[in-house]
């Protein structure tokens, strides 16, 4: 419990932080999910998908984006990818 990470999940900021869940994931279920992204410092986005703890295509284009923009990438090209 000491390291527990629900402990300092509100002390990240000023880092950004990225929450992506699958919702058919069982660990965590989607409501432990809610509950640490709830307590997780700003600035946060939390995202839950229609996947399980692999996620999916969607997941990782925002997952990309979200990098892209935090470290100021230029523009990504999806289709050379095969994304």
């Amino acid at each position: 419990a000491v390291v527990d990470p629900i402990n300092y999940i509100g002390y990240a900021a000023p880092s950004a932080l990225f929450f992506q869940f699958g919702k058919t994931d069982g660990y965590p279920t989607e409501e432990s999910a809610k509950v640490y992204a709830q307590k997780a410092s700003n600035p946060k986005i939390v995202k839950f998908y229609d996947a399980g703890h692999a996620l999916n295509d969607e997941a990782r284009r925002d997952r990309a984006e979200w990098l892209q923009k935090q470290i100021r990438l230029g523009e990504l090209n999806w289709k050379q990818r095969g994304v």
